[in-house]
């Protein structure tokens, strides 16, 4: 009898056809799983870095260009990256904060060429 009723229809017409994609887990190369990239350099934003071969050699330390950054160091932020990161418009940057930020930028200057020039007269 139940062949009579479903003349002319397969059982495939009932059956729901999905399409399932396979999902593999891999390791990103570039941040090695970790889920961002670093952006730091090893010379930390100074432009070089302690070449460990020749200061073993010489016995002395001895200072190369960062291969990743070239000797730049750290590139200086952009105004418009700095107000939009803040969320304020930009005249309230310019009026309020910029000038703090050119000068806490100046006093960070200041106070590493310190630090350098007190780290060398301690490593001589």
């Amino acid at each position: 009898k139940w062949v009579k009723d479903t003349k002319g229809i397969s059982p495939s017409d009932w059956e729901v056809w999905k399409s399932v994609r396979e999902q593999v887990r891999v390791v990103c190369k570039a941040c090695d799983g970790k889920g961002h990239v670093k952006n730091e350099c090893r010379c930390r934003g100074r432009g070089e870095i302690l070449d460990k071969k020749k200061s073993e050699l010489q016995g002395v330390p001895v200072y190369k260009k960062c291969p990743r950054c070239k000797g730049r160091g750290y590139p200086r932020l952009k105004d418009t990256e700095i107000f939009k990161a803040l969320g304020v418009t930009e005249m309230v940057w310019r009026y309020n904060y910029k000038l703090f930020f050119d000068r806490l930028v100046e006093h960070c200057h200041i106070e590493e060429s310190y630090a350098e020039k007190v780290l060398g007269n301690v490593t001589r």
